[in-house]
């Protein structure tokens, strides 16, 4: 790290992901000299801790691009810091960064307005109702906003359907969406998020158990750019919907329905006849019926 760090200044982006062994220490030694560092990716460093997102605020100012994912000892204080002193920021990646509260939230929305993607997959602490308060206050302000990971795997939590409508209502350039685990998200919600997000190109909607037909017909209507979509436990849906999504959804690739149980072949076979672009479809559909 001393020899990067040393020999290497001007350097802008580094990425050190999965790299175990790394620990804080080694990194800051990068920060301290590459202070026009614009883009550190050090997701699955396991031993990194707060102490270096507060010292990227103090040296890194024209930071862009963070990724932090499964870096699970980082908290509020090192993402209040990033937050409060990297102005420029507009990526952060913080999946499963299971420390942070409402109040990493809180700060992005008071100091980063030029944010265009967050990942914020299966953060424990941020389940309340808070949150999603925290949540809808960050779209009002965040517009620029078009890449969103707010899934979360835990059934026992949801975000909620005011934070779906604050960013159909906000985030106009929303191109990619995954809600997936959104176990209290219901049909309106999503009607008007398809009403609302034309550009939008990849949704994961998997396990949001409330949704029917209506919302994937209200998506076939309106979002005509999707590419991907995964519908993975949605078992309320029948095959009127997918049908309709294949007849006007014509650049989709990639295509899951796994656990939807109602659905037959006359979904799969339209699927496959209507979507020319189509290169991966997950189904479970058993054939001989």
């Amino acid at each position: 790290m001393y020899v990067i760090a040393n020999k290497c200044s001007k350097l802008q982006a580094i990425s050190l992901g999965w790299c175990r062994n790394i620990n804080t220490d080694g990194i800051i030694l990068i920060v301290k000299y590459c202070t026009n560092l614009i883009c550190l990716d050090v997701e699955c460093c396991i031993n990194i801790t707060n102490n270096l997102l507060i010292k990227i605020s103090e040296y890194c100012k024209k930071l862009q691009v963070l990724n932090v994912n499964n870096c699970r000892d980082l908290s509020d204080e090192g993402f209040v810091a990033i937050a409060k002193e990297c102005a420029a920021i507009k990526v952060i990646k913080m999946n499963h960064c299971s420390l942070i509260t409402k109040k990493t939230i809180q700060s992005l929305s008071a100091y980063c307005k030029d944010l265009t993607t967050l990942e914020i997959r299966d953060v424990k602490k941020c389940s309340d109702g808070t949150l999603n308060d925290s949540l809808v206050d960050l779209m009002t302000v965040c517009t620029k906003l078009n890449r969103l990971d707010l899934s979360n795997a835990d059934d026992g939590t949801s975000i909620s359907n005011q934070v779906i409508q604050s960013i159909a209502s906000n985030c106009v350039d929303l191109e990619s969406l995954d809600i997936s685990g959104g176990n209290l998200i219901v049909d309106k919600a999503i009607q008007f998020l398809a009403k609302k997000s034309p550009k939008l190109e990849d949704l994961d909607l998997s396990n949001c158990k409330l949704l029917s037909d209506e919302s994937i017909i209200a998506i076939a209507m309106n979002c005509f750019e999707l590419t991907s979509i995964s519908l993975f436990g949605c078992y309320q849906l029948t095959d009127n919907s997918i049908i309709m999504l294949s007849l006007n959804c014509s650049k989709l690739e990639t295509v899951s329905v796994k656990r939807c149980y109602l659905l037959t072949m006359l979904s799969i076979d339209a699927l496959r006849d209507n979507c020319e672009h189509l290169t991966e479809l997950k189904h479970d559909v058993d054939m001989e019926l």
